[in-house]
C-alpha cells in the first residue's frame, strides 16, 4: 500500500516471474475506495491505511 503505482508494482512482478512462477502477497483492501483526505493524510498513508487498495479495483489490475 506504499506504492501509489500499484499496476507498475504488478508488472514488474510479473516481468521478474519465471514461467509457471507464482507471487503471494499479503496487503491491505478496502471494501470501497478510499476517500481522497484518508489517502493524503500521511499518518494514515504511512500505516498502509490510505493506499489500501479497492479489491475490486485489485481485480481488474489481475
Amino acid at each position: 500500500n506504499l506504492s501509489p503505482d500499484k499496476a507498475a508494482v504488478l508488472a514488474g512482478a510479473y516481468d521478474l516471474l519465471k514461467p509457471g512462477g507464482e507471487l503471494y502477497f499479503a496487503d491491505v483492501y478496502a471494501d470501497r475506495r478510499v476517500p481522497e483526505a484518508v489517502a493524503a493524510d500521511p499518518v494514515l498513508f504511512g500505516e498502509c491505511l490510505g493506499g489500501a487498495l479497492y479489491w475490486n479495483d485489485f481485480l481488474n489490475l489481475a
